[in-house]
This record gives C-alpha cells, structure tokens and sequence, in this order.
C-alpha cells in the first residue's frame, strides 16, 4: 500500500470505507441513497399520521421534528464517531450538511416550488390550475396566504440563535464554551416557542380570515350604501359646507361621496339622509328586510362596481347580512359593541330594529375603515368621481381572493384558457384518475401502527448510516484535496432533505394557492428547525469537545440566505415567476460567496 494512502477503519466493524478518490464517491452514493430511503420512511409515517391524529398536534410537533431527524442525526455523528484527532475535520461536515440544507430549501426548493406551481395572474392573484403563458415570467407567478408570510417572519426570529454564537466569535471570543452553552440554551428555546407557535396557528389562520370576510362586508356595505345615496332622489339638502371664509358653498352638495366631509370623517347629514331612504316605512327604525334592501339590491349604475378587474363580488347572503345588522344593532347602552360582530354584540341586539344614533355610529365606524383602506392602498375616495360612488378597495378585494373568500369569484375561463386548463388537470389527473371501492379503508389503528412503524424504520436506518456518510464525505474530501464542508454542503443535503424537496416540488405543481402557501410554509418550517434542532445539537458537540466556533464564512451566508428570502417572503403574497428563477440561481452564488470569503478574504 501507498504511503500516500490513509488506512481507514469499517464503521461498526461493519459498514465498508475506502481512502481512495473512486471508492469514496461511489460509497458517498451507497450511503446516501440508504439515509434518502430512510428519509422516505419517516416522510411517509409522517403522512400517515397526519391522516388520523389532530392536524396541529401533528403539524406544530411531530412533523418538524421528523423532517429534521436525517439532518440532525448526520450532525450528530458528525461529532461521535472517529478518532479524536478527525474531530474537527467531522464537524466540518455536520456543519456543510446544516448549511447546505438551509440554502438547498431556500433557493432549490422555493424558487423551484414556484417556477412548477406559477399560474397566470389576475389583479395581482394566480388563478387555480390555469397556466396559458408558459413562458410569460412576468404575468404568471403563485400566490400564498397571510399564514406563510407569518412562517417567514418566525423563520427569520429562529435565526437568532446564529447570531448568539457568531457575535463573539467575530470579536474574537471563538472559544468560550460558556457562549456556546447559552447558544444551546437560546436555540431550543426558540424550537419549542415555534412549536407553540405551529400549535395555535390554525386557530390564528381561522381568526385572521374571520377579521378579512369582516372588514370586506363592512366595505361592501359602504360601496351599496353610497350606491344608494347616489340612485336616491332625495339629494342632499340637509347638507351645507361651509367654506374657510365663512361663505357656504354648494356646488359639490349632490355628490356622493358626502358620506364623507372634506377632512374624510363621516358626514352626519349624509348618514341621516341614507338612513331616512333605508327606512322605508319611515317609523324612525330600520329594520333586518329594510337593511337586506340596502345590501343586496343591485341598480344598473351599481352593476359596475360588482366587477373589479373581472373579479366578481357576489351579494351577501342573509346571514351576512344578519350579522351586519347585528353589528349595527347595537342595543341600548352597548355603544362599545358596535362593528365588532362577535357572539355578545349580537347578544345585545334585543330590540330588532335599527335607530338613527345606532346607525350613524356603526356606519360611522366603517366609513372609517373604508378610508383608512383606500389611504393604505394611496386611492383616494375621489377616483370614483365618474361612477359617483365609494369603489371596494382593491386592498380589500385581494385580502379577500388570498383567503379564498367565498364572497368574491375569479371570471370563468375563457375559450384561450382552456388548454391551460386541460393541461393542468392531466398534470394532475393521476391523482384521481383511479379510485378503488372494492377494499375497505384501514382502520385508525391500522393506519397509527403503519405510521408508527414506518417512524422507527426510518429512523433506524437514517441513524445506522449517518456515521459511515460523513466517514465517506471525509474520506473523498482528504482524497479530492478539498475541505469537507464543501463536499457535505453540496452532497448531504441532497440525501437528508431530498424527500422534502421532491415532496414540496410534487405539492406545487398542482398549480393551487393553498398548496403553495402549504409548500413555502414547510419550506420555512424546515429551515426553523435546522436554526433551532440541529443548530442545537450541533452546538451541543462545539460545547462538548470545546472547539473553536470557525465557522463565520458559512454562518454569514447561511444569515444572508435567510434574511433574503425571509424578508421577500414577508413583503408579498404573490410572487412573479422571474423571482423563482432569481431565487434559484441563488445555490451556486452561496457556494461561490463561502469559497470567497475563506478563500480569498480568509474568513474562518
């Protein structure tokens, strides 16, 4: 044997090593593909769990644990198994793995899950399973929900860990074990408060979505009632506007915006005269098939304003309407109560009817929002000058479409969408295309003990060839004459995390916004937990064998990765597929940036 050639002993006695270049390489794929098919197991006991036990109980902590499990084992025996003298060459590689996951997930596996998922868009919205211009990268994109701009936001906060270990190290304090014991400290603790977090936040989508279809009906209840005001006869002769000079003018008096004064605050004047045509019976009180009037009659100058660039806005339902009118029907000596729509306003509603005071102060309220909307949006009221009315502010609308409310309809599809269509659905045919009735559906037990033993499979299987992949990546990076971190950042992502990747590609390109915003959200969810779980454990080796934190090349990027997409993700709800392709080619930069900044700038 050649001096030049390093001995190297079997993992366990068992599994097989190689010094050499070729044997290396062809091991690093043995025992990669043994943890990806492991990786698969725990993904599909995943599934199956998630189709018999509580969704937030699964979701919130059993499945980010899960997903992290391949990564974090690879880190863990990282730091346990070779000589004493490898040790840091080994960590080298568990820390490459966490690196190269994060970046792998956040470039490969978002800017993919949007170039497969993009849609065509519509008033700044992707429609569901219709794509007509393929390679149109700027009017097609996908579009995700309130909730995944929350997970990037939590994304970003379980960085923070990072950044504990990383600022002493850069003022020169890279081997104090007592920063590497509060970093340990610092990243479970931000693990379990993302728990916590994922365990409430179904209940958190459920109330942001009620607050959406609230604030919506009080807008579409503003836009019919100046519609009204603007159809209505009577005119405004109660009004007078009164001039900074003292001098009254009129010639805006039969404008329908007076629901509003110049300052923007509501006109009590207009309000009475709307409440005086409302009240239709004129009994001083309007009552639930009086107000039903009011929201849901459609004149044909309001026809228009149903539409917003082809976005149909349906009329409320009677139940709709009732809560409304319950909002508005505050009670006597409730004034608190007003617009808040909950179970004890509407408790307070015993008289049934509607007065004038109630009235002005719960339309009052919403004119309010209505402004503040369209100021949010820079709209102001008086670009509905040529239609005479209040207009739904697009905000609104597309707070609306993002929540999939039932209140507003994209436009059927039209004669050139239909190959888009079709397309679509053969992409995604086979997932109904065959349907079996003859067998029986396992029970609940069946289904848990399936799951269960698909876990422990996996697990075991991930555990017991982690330790020979990073001897094979060590190995072929002694061999190559490159450092192990490049090689585990490029190779071992690509078998712990290859399930989620796929998985989240597969979901995408069903083309459908919830799917999107499910996919990103376990993009981000993935991330958080190599920022909390495997950061942690792999600070527990740095603290246990007392090594230098030399690690701010990776730390940097691996921030900057973070903060990039972090931030993009919280910034919007629809991305133009252009910023998938950006994204992707963000992976070879974060390699080259590392080699730089080692390289040449000697960053360690």
């Amino acid at each position: 044997m050649s001096s030049s050639v390093v001995p190297c002993s079997e993992t366990w006695g068992i599994w097989p090593c190689s010094s050499s270049l070729g044997g290396s390489v062809i091991l690093m794929a043995m025992y990669g593909r043994i943890v990806l098919f492991g990786a698969n197991l725990i993904a599909e006991g995943s599934e199956q769990l998630c189709e018999v036990l509580d969704a937030g109980l699964i979701g919130g902590l059993l499945l980010p644990v899960l997903g992290a499990l391949p990564d974090t084992l690879i880190v863990i025996f990282s730091g346990l198994g070779g000589a004493p003298d490898e040790a840091a060459e080994r960590i080298a590689v568990g820390m490459g793995t966490l690196a190269g996951s994060t970046a792998m997930l956040l470039t490969i596996g978002w800017g993919g899950s949007l170039i497969v998922g993009r849609c065509n868009l519509h008033a700044g919205v992707s429609i569901d399973e219709r794509l007509t211009r393929k390679y149109d990268v700027v009017n097609t994109g996908a579009t995700a929900d309130s909730l995944s701009c929350i997970n990037a936001g939590a994304m970003l906060l379980t960085a923070i860990p990072y950044m504990v270990i990383q600022i002493p190290a850069s003022a020169g304090d890279d081997h104090d074990r007592r920063v590497a014991l509060v970093s340990v400290f610092v990243a479970f603790i931000a693990m379990a408060a993302y728990m916590v977090y994922q365990l409430r936040s179904p209940e958190i989508q459920r109330r942001r979505k009620a607050l959406a279809h609230s604030a919506f009906m009080h807008h579409l209840a503003v836009q019919r009632a100046s519609a009204l005001l603007q159809s209505a006869t009577f005119g405004f002769s109660a009004r007078r506007t009164t001039s900074g000079n003292g001098s009254v003018t009129s010639s805006d008096s039969q404008r329908a915006w007076d629901l509003v004064d110049e300052d923007g605050l509501p006109n009590d004047a207009a309000l009475e005269g709307l409440f005086r045509e409302v009240d239709k019976d004129n009994n001083g009180m309007i009552d639930m098939d009086e107000f039903m009037d009011m929201m849901c009659a459609i004149t044909p100058s309001d026809e228009e304003a149903t539409h917003i660039e082809g976005i149909t806005v349906k009329p409320p339902s009677r139940g709709e309407v009732a809560l409304l009118f319950a909002q508005l029907d505050a009670g006597p000596g409730t004034p608190g109560s007003a617009g808040r729509g909950s179970a004890r306003s509407m408790s307070h509603a015993s008289d049934g009817a509607i007065t004038l005071n109630e009235f002005k102060r719960g339309m009052g309220k919403w004119l309010r929002e209505h402004q503040a909307e369209m100021q949010r949006t820079k709209i102001a009221a008086t670009t509905t000058a040529k239609s005479g009315r209040f207009a739904l502010p697009p905000g609104a609308v597309q707070q609306a479409l993002l929540f999939e409310d039932e209140a507003v309809e994209f436009p059927p599809h039209s004669d050139d969408d239909m190959g888009g269509e079709s397309e679509n659905n053969a992409l995604i045919g086979s997932d109904t295309s065959t349907i079996h009735l003859d067998t029986a559906p396992p029970s609940h037990r069946e289904v848990v003990l399936r799951a269960v033993c698909h876990l422990v499979a996996g697990t075991v299987v991930c555990a017991a060839a982690s330790d020979p992949l990073v001897g094979a990546v060590s190995s072929f990076s002694s061999a190559a004459g490159l450092p192990p971190f490049y090689v585990a950042f490029v190779a071992a992502p690509f078998a712990s995390n290859a399930s989620e990747l796929f998985s989240s590609l597969a979901f995408a390109m069903k083309k459908k916004k919830k799917i999107f915003s499910m996919t990103l959200s376990q993009l981000y969810g993935a991330v958080c937990m190599n920022n909390t779980l495997v950061l942690g454990m792999f600070l527990i080796l740095v603290y246990t064998k007392s090594l230098a934190w030399t690690y701010t090349a990776e730390t940097f990027v691996t921030l900057l990765l973070i903060l990039l997409v972090g931030l993009l993700g919280m910034s919007a709800y629809t991305f133009r597929t252009w910023v998938g392709i950006a994204i992707l080619l963000l992976y070879p930069l974060t390699i080259g940036l590392v080699v730089f900044l080692k390289q040449s700038l000697g960053w360690q």
